[in-house]
């Protein structure tokens, strides 16, 4: 996925927990534009609400599993999208017309490209 949205013109920042997104964050200290994550993480939603706090312009995409049978609606998300298996053609236009589909400036500009953070 990072791959795909990197080349779609998206600065992607990959960290495997909330603790380690926090590190991230702090350590470079990073503007995040779109925050995609594991809702299932056991501190997902603390680990969004204080993102929140310090980023009001943050959108967060939740993505779940691709068994899961309906998506949910979650209201501290923005979006949901299914993790794909395999990341294809079709799965990568998919997630980055839902990524340019958030409202408010997440579209890719070259002199300025969003942050999407990982988690």
């Amino acid at each position: 996925m990072g791959h795909s949205l990197d080349s779609a013109g998206y600065n992607t920042v990959p960290a495997q927990s909330t603790r380690d997104a926090v590190a991230l964050i702090q350590q470079h200290k990073l503007s995040i534009d779109i925050l995609v994550i594991d809702p299932l993480l056991p501190d997902a939603l603390p680990f969004i609400s204080h993102l929140r706090q310090s980023q009001q312009s943050l959108k967060v995409v939740a993505a779940i599993p691709e068994n899961w049978e309906e998506l949910p609606a979650m209201a501290e998300v923005d979006a949901v999208i299914r993790k794909p298996r395999h990341f294809n053609a079709v799965a990568t236009l998919a997630w980055i017309n839902l990524i340019q589909s958030l409202p408010s400036g997440t579209a890719p500009n070259p002199g300025h490209p969003s942050k999407l953070l990982r988690s």
